[in-house]
Order: C-alpha cells, then sequence, then structure tokens
C-alpha cells in the first residue's frame, strides 16, 4: 500500500512509467478496433489494478494526472468503444480517485477493495473483449502469478499485460526467507505465490552475485508467464526503468500474446527512453572512441546502428536464412535489444551490412517476404 506522500508528489520515473502505459495504450485501441463496434456489447478495456489516487500534487501545488486517469483521457479521445476498470484498496485514496475520474464516469468504473477479492468477477465482466492490464502495485507481493497474473494470463480474449517488478524487494524477501526463523517462513510462502512454486530457492542458493540473483529470477518470473498453463502470453520482455541518476528502480515486465503488442511496445520503450538511456550508455563508448568531447547525434545515431548490425550478424548465421521479420523479433526478444532499437534502426543497420556485403537479400517463399542471408 502506499504512502499518503507517495501521491503529493510525482516521481520523475513514475510520470516515465506513465508515459509510457499511456504511449502503448493509445495504438493497442487502434490496433483491436477492428474487432469492437459501436452500438454493440464489444469493447476495449483497460483494467488498472492497483489505480492510487488518480493524481499527483506537484511541488508548486498543481494536479498531475496518474494512470487511471490518463488512461480514461485516452479513451475518450479515440473513435472506438472503450472502457477502464480501476481497482484501489485505501480508502482514502480510492475517495480521491472517484473524485479524480468523475468526468469520464460514462467510461470508467471504480472498485473499492484487493485486486485479489475482485478479479475474478472483473473477468467475468469484461467476457471475452479484448484488455490491456497494468499491475504497478507497491510491493512485489502484490503480484503473484499464483492466484492473480495466471487468471489474468489464462483468458481466451486478446490480452495484454504491463507489470512492475521490483527486484530489490524480491531479494529482500528471499535474504529472510532463507536466513530469519521469525519472518522467513511467511515470506517463502510469499515467493511460492510469486514464482508459482519452489523454483526460486534453487537460484537463491546457487546465485553468486546479486546480479545474478536479480536476473535469475526475473527470467523465472517471465518464464512462469508463458509456460503457465493455459496462458494467453507467448512473448515476455522486460525493461529496467532507471532513475535520473542512473539508479535501477525496477522493471516493466511486458507479456502480450502477439507478436505486434511485442513490436509496438518496444517502439514506444525505444521512443520514450532513447534520449534518456540510449543517450548515456553510447555516450560513454563513443567517448572512448572521439576526441572532441560530447558526440553529436549523428555519432550517436552511427554508433546504434553500428551495435545493431553486429547483433544481426551475431544471431543471423545460427540459421541460414531469416526473414526481416523473424530476425527483428529474434533481436528484440533474444538479443536484449527489446525497447532500445526501433524498427527503423534494424533496417538501417540491414542495409549497411548489405551494402558491405554482410546480407544477401532475395524475395523469400512467401508473398512481401524478404529473405536475409547472413554472411560471416
Amino acid at each position: 500500500m502506499a504512502s499518503k506522500s507517495f501521491f503529493e508528489e510525482p516521481r520523475e520515473w513514475s510520470a516515465r512509467k506513465h508515459r509510457i502505459l499511456t504511449a502503448y495504450l493509445r495504438p493497442f485501441c487502434q490496433a483491436l478496433s477492428g474487432q469492437v463496434q459501436k452500438g454493440s456489447d464489444r469493447h476495449i478495456y483497460y483494467v488498472d489494478c492497483f489505480a492510487g489516487a488518480g493524481s499527483y500534487k506537484s511541488p508548486d501545488g498543481s494536479k498531475i494526472e496518474g494512470s487511471p486517469v490518463l488512461a480514461a483521457q485516452i479513451a475518450t479521445s479515440l473513435p472506438y468503444p472503450i472502457k477502464c476498470i480501476s481497482v484501489e484498496s485505501n480508502p482514502q485514496h480510492y475517495a480521491s480517485l472517484v473524485r479524480n475520474t468523475e468526468p469520464y464516469e460514462d467510461i470508467v468504473t471504480n472498485i473499492q477493495g484487493n485486486i485479489d477479492d475482485h478479479i475474478g468477477s472483473i473477468l467475468v465482466q469484461i467476457k471475452d473483449n479484448p484488455a490491456l492490464f497494468f499491475l504497478d502495485p507497491f510491493g512485489i507481493v502484490d503480484i503473484p502469478i499464483a492466484g492473480l497474473v495466471d487468471a489474468i494470463a489464462q483468458r481466451h480474449a486478446i490480452t495484454d499485460a504491463l507489470i512492475r517488478y521490483d527486484p530489490t524487494i524480491v531479494g529482500r524477501l528471499c535474504g529472510r526467507a532463507l536466513k530469519d526463523a521469525k519472518r522467513g517462513p511467511a515470506d517463502a510462502a510469499n515467493l511460492d505465490r510469486i514464482f508459482a512454486g519452489q523454483d526460486w530457492r534453487n537460484i537463491v542458493t546457487s546465485a553468486a552475485r546479486s546480479i545474478d540473483l536479480d536476473h535469475g529470477l526475473l527470467g523465472l518470473y517471465a518464464a512462469r508467464l508463458i509456460h503457465m498453463k493455459g496462458s494467453r502470453f507467448k512473448f515476455v520482455a522486460s525493461y529496467e526503468l532507471r532513475t535520473l541518476e542512473n539508479k535501477r528502480k525496477y522493471f516493466l515486465i511486458f507479456a502480450t500474446g502477439n507478436k505486434l503488442g511485442v513490436k509496438l511496445m518496444s517502439e514506444v520503450l525505444y521512443s520514450a527512453e532513447e534520449e534518456f538511456i540510449d543517450k548515456k550508455a553510447a555516450t560513454v563508448q563513443v567517448q572512448q572512441l572521439s576526441l572532441f568531447g560530447e558526440p553529436t547525434e549523428e555519432e550517436l545515431f552511427a554508433l546504434k546502428v553500428d551495435r545493431i548490425a553486429s547483433s544481426i550478424k551475431e544471431v543471423g548465421v545460427s540459421k541460414s536464412s531469416w526473414t526481416y521479420e523473424d530476425l527483428f523479433y529474434e533481436l528484440i526478444l533474444s538479443r536484449d535489444w527489446f525497447g532500445r532499437a526501433s524498427e527503423r534502426l534494424f533496417r538501417l543497420a540491414s542495409k549497411k551490412l548489405e551494402e558491405e556485403g554482410k546480407v544477401i537479400k532475395e524475395p523469400g517463399p512467401r508473398s512481401g517476404k524478404t529473405k536475409l542471408t547472413i554472411i560471416v
């Protein structure tokens, strides 16, 4: 549960997270607009599982909208039938949520209580309509796979989810679970629910470094999303959200059953974070190569193209030929380019390799598909 002060001043990374969410919600609705029609009982649903108060107070006293209000604003701006459901457990925050979403009462349904207690009725309400779920709790124990996320993932309808995953809190639970005689059993039980089983114990006992623990448990959570029985989630990718001081806050885990969702979210993340993360990461590398101080935008862009080209060569030789589409998804799903490269950069990198004689392009076996052969 959030402290009152959380809603009194927006954190920079929280504002960035909300920009990511809303930037994805719009193309998500656009992509699914053909499945719903006005005047029918078909809708696109946005479900905010930990809605909060609906707004923040900035240092100057002005109001800054939170995710429930931002989603409602997008819903009213699009010519599609969209419904928003917001769940909040804190009575004071819920009262604020109701006030803040009052202008959108025709499309917003607010529910007071814990999402665990209401997820069943929500799933009945939205039926087989497409839905985007936003799970942004203030503690990791609130997003267990067992009992919550699995219920969402096992829907038969189109379902995407954006989940906040905090490795710092997970690591703290793991430390107590195995060493604290008093609190350990309760923390271990919570971890069993978070990861839908006890495989986390093997990772905790075998991890030599904290970074190995973080990546191992994050990978386990992502794998559970895909491999749980009946899961619609076929593709899961994570993105690290950092502060302006370059300190990690948490991961955003994106889960979807459609490759188009992967592409759309990756593009959204790239657009939202390229200046914040890519510029910092690329600046270090460019300054090692340049004697002229701060790199130009052109230098940064060229470096990104070169790095993607190197990744294409690395992954491309694993089989004889690729389609553009398959190679692009292989890079962003398996080579850690999710949210760090746009399709435009990928195409420029492919063109660069073609000009260097490292890629041969020819018509593919399927109409409209280009086949790529990578040459070492």
